[in-house]
């Protein structure tokens, strides 16, 4: 179960639901994807885009893997009882499944107690919010982190390098470099979140003022 809210990043979600949705083996997809709201309405992704979800969030899921991406929404779910108690129940109720964030979405697991005592990531803008938090093992160096069944990127594309290794791990290395060939992305990138950061500072130092696009 992919999870939507209204302002959800919306790259949080098509990223890794797309590297999953080509992983093939002999023919047939690996993964099934369904989406889920918090009351199984519509809602509206942070780009605008309108999102129609296939049933309502609940325990009764038939999904092994609950995947909570990021965006401005995650805010207000973060104090909402129960979007938090099926996350915290969530291994329980699957002793064969696993919890899966994108982005900002690790604070969501954070509020619901999944991460305590976990080495976990998110999106390097949100290191003010982790200390809210002070049970998980935070690592924002990383692009993404994985232990006890669950895992965390730091964000947006990175969803899609967490996706990658998943599939590695499921399926094998051969599966996983087919899709990371189909979306030319790396298999495998090298270094931390903070290296690229400083890279694209330094990038944008040197190229002066940017101007504002319009798309």
């Amino acid at each position: 179960d992919v999870l939507v809210f209204d302002n959800v990043n919306m790259l949080d979600v098509s990223g890794p639901v797309q590297a999953f949705n080509t992983a093939i083996v002999n023919g047939r997809k690996c993964y099934d994807t369904r989406y889920v709201s918090i009351d199984g309405k519509a809602v509206k992704a942070g780009c605008g885009l309108r999102i129609v979800p296939d049933a309502k969030l609940g325990v009764d899921t038939v999904s092994d893997d609950l995947l909570i991406p990021g965006g401005a929404g995650v805010d207000a779910l973060l104090t909402d009882p129960t979007v938090c108690d099926i996350i915290a129940n969530h291994l329980d109720q699957k002793p064969k499944g696993r919890v899966i964030s994108i982005c900002s979405g690790a604070l969501l697991l954070a509020a619901a107690g999944v991460l305590d005592g976990r080495v976990a990531t998110t999106h390097w803008s949100r290191s003010t919010d982790t200390q809210n938090y002070d049970q998980v093992l935070w690592d924002l160096d990383q692009i993404y982190a994985n232990q006890d069944r669950v895992f965390t990127s730091a964000g947006v594309t990175t969803g899609i390098d967490l996706a990658l290794s998943i599939i590695r791990s499921d399926c094998g290395a051969a599966v996983a470099l087919s899709v990371a060939r189909e979306l030319v992305v790396q298999l495998r990138r090298t270094g931390g979140q903070s290296q690229f950061s400083v890279h694209l500072a330094s990038q944008f130092a040197s190229d002066g003022e940017i101007g504002r696009a319009h798309v």
